[in-house]
């Protein structure tokens, strides 16, 4: 792995259900933590990628009602 990863980005959990929370508000779509990984990733990593075309793997919508409406509170 360590000779095909270029870097690794560390997401918080509030990322996370940031990440779930603009799946759901942009594209109508729920999204479990783990599936919104990649966005947070790209959310912190933007300048990074700015220019770039970017890929996302979303997957899963297992996540209950109560923790996915955590991201939404305040």
């Amino acid at each position: 792995m360590l000779k095909n990863v270029d870097h690794v980005v560390s997401v918080s959990d509030d990322e996370a259900r940031e990440a779930m929370r603009i799946y759901f508000t942009a594209t109508h779509n729920t999204v479990e933590g783990a599936g919104a990984l990649a966005l947070a990733a790209a959310l912190k990593e933007k300048d990074r990628v700015k220019g770039k075309r970017v890929a996302l793997v979303v997957s899963g919508g297992n996540v209950d009602r109560e923790v996915f409406c955590e991201g939404f509170d305040g």
